[in-house]
């Protein structure tokens, strides 16, 4: 499953370490051995605690042991350790070097996997005709308001706060300015 390179042996290295470790850092993370999108569990031979260093380095070594669709998602994973807001955990913060080596890593990925996978026109001009039909489709749709707020709290990565309940009209208002007051933001 993994590539036999040095990055794999530095990988266990550092596990090997944090298992033997008598003492655990202040601060750790849970860490899945073998990542669970690749099929590995939650079993606690599964798990280790590692320092948030050592969790965001094992996570750049995994996009370096890996190949293709699997690859793919070991670069996913790191770049949301780098980028993604969770209520649960604080981001890492990286230097410039590392921002650019992961962003051209997944975008290097996502063009590779998905070339000539997504629709039919992908990579082809689309008329102005075809253009303004797309246009009038989409802004026929109708989205309710729990749907848009749920995509809005996505965007942000933040799980809505009243997932599955009725929004009062109060709520709605101020989701409704928000979402404004960021598209006049954005133009």
């Amino acid at each position: 499953m993994y590539l036999q390179n040095k990055y794999t042996r530095c990988y266990y290295n550092i596990i090997q370490l944090a298992k033997a470790r008598a003492t655990s850092p202040d601060y750790t993370e849970k860490h899945h051995i073998h990542p669970k999108s690749l099929g590995g569990t939650n079993m606690s031979s599964n798990l280790v605690r590692l320092s948030a260093r050592e969790h965001f380095i094992c996570h750049r070594l995994l996009v370096r042991m890996t190949t293709g669709a699997n690859k793919k998602k070991m670069a996913h994973a790191a770049w949301a350790m780098a980028n993604q807001q969770n209520q649960h955990q604080s981001r890492y913060k990286i230097n410039s070097r590392t921002y650019e080596h992961l962003k051209r890593e997944k975008v290097k990925l996502l063009s590779e996997l998905h070339k000539g996978k997504i629709g039919p026109n992908r990579g082809k001009k689309l008329s102005e005709d075809t253009k303004l039909k797309m246009s009038l489709a989409a802004k026929g749709r109708q989205v309710s308001p729990q749907a848009r707020a749920a995509s809005i709290a996505a965007r942000k990565g933040v799980a809505p706060l009243n997932k599955g309940k009725p929004m009062s009209n109060e709520q709605k208002d101020k989701l409704r300015t928000s979402a404004l007051l960021r598209k006049q933001k954005l133009s």
